[in-house]
């Protein structure tokens, strides 16, 4: 059998761009039994650390099929994952990346593209909470002169940000 472990967003199809497969397995099962005696249990549990871990155990024997883990940016320093948390929620909840100063985020672009709200809510959601302060700025500027832009100068603006967002395609 083939378990995977995918980040995306459930209500989206499984095989939305947006979905990505985190890890993938293939877990050998007993051909002696039936499908329905070939079942399994699959536990994830985190970490505070943000490391996933992930049992599949045979129902039927209570056999450990697989132990694995799954961690991503567990090298930074752990004092930094609240506020790596915090600034997650504030850009979910549609703030701005830095502190208040930049407000909410303008809607404006937003609204007129579905491709542009995508590729900020990316930005926003998947990558800038992710990279250092530095990092995380330059990609605000960006958003922000996308999100000001009209015209040519959008188009302009949206071709930057999404040639940039290519060096962290990890992340989503």
């Amino acid at each position: 059998m083939r378990v995977q472990v995918i980040e995306g967003d459930p209500a989206k199809p499984v095989d939305d761009p947006d979905n990505v497969i985190l890890k993938e397995w293939e877990v050998p099962v007993d051909p002696e039994r039936s499908q329905q005696d070939n079942a399994f249990d699959i536990t994830y549990e985190y970490t505070v650390d943000g490391i996933l871990h992930i049992v599949v155990t045979d129902r039927q024997t209570g056999t450990v099929m697989l132990r694995d883990d799954i961690s991503f940016g567990v090298t930074r320093d752990k004092t930094q994952l609240t506020a790596l948390a915090q600034r997650v929620r504030k850009v979910l909840d549609g703030g701005s990346w830095e502190g208040d100063a930049g407000g909410a985020t303008p809607a404006l672009t937003r609204a007129e593209d579905p491709e542009v709200r995508r590729l900020l809510d990316r930005t926003r959601g998947k990558v800038i909470p992710f990279v250092g302060d530095a990092e995380g700025a330059e990609l605000e500027a960006l958003c922000g002169e996308l999100e000001r832009a009209s015209g040519e100068d959008a188009e302009r603006y949206r071709e930057k940000l999404a040639q940039v967002l290519r060096q962290y395609a990890y992340l989503f």
